[in-house]
């Protein structure tokens, strides 16, 4: 375990969360740690309002259409979503997120053929 500097004002060695300042304890200072709920949530949020535009303008269409881009938006925004540190999360996160970027693109998957009489 790495040693912890100690903060400026008390001696004693800084913890993660909220903690005075240099300027004094009126102006307290936030620290953040990454969450991989955040992340997955915020994919999963983002995966929903792409999976509802796509299919909502493209559902009549050809279903090679609708299909195909919802897959490209689910590359991009799983892409996205490591490239913002899931890449450093746990395995059951990693996990967890795909498979919900899965059930959210068969879901549209199968709205689009239905949409388009399949």
């Amino acid at each position: 375990m790495t040693p912890r500097r100690p903060d400026e004002d008390y001696g004693e060695p800084i913890d993660m969360g909220i903690r005075s300042s240099n300027i004094g304890s009126f102006m307290p200072e936030g620290s953040y740690r990454p969450i991989p709920i955040v992340w997955l949530v915020s994919a999963w949020v983002m995966h929903s309002i792409a999976m509802i535009l796509l299919v909502g303008l493209l559902g009549t269409k050809h279903p090679f259409f609708p299909i195909t881009t919802t897959l490209m938006a689910s590359g991009w925004i799983l892409n996205m979503t490591f490239n913002a540190g899931m890449k450093n999360a746990a395995t059951g996160w990693k996990i967890a997120l795909v498979l919900a970027l899965l059930v959210n693109w068969g879901l549209a998957v199968i709205s689009a053929l239905a949409m388009s009489g399949y």
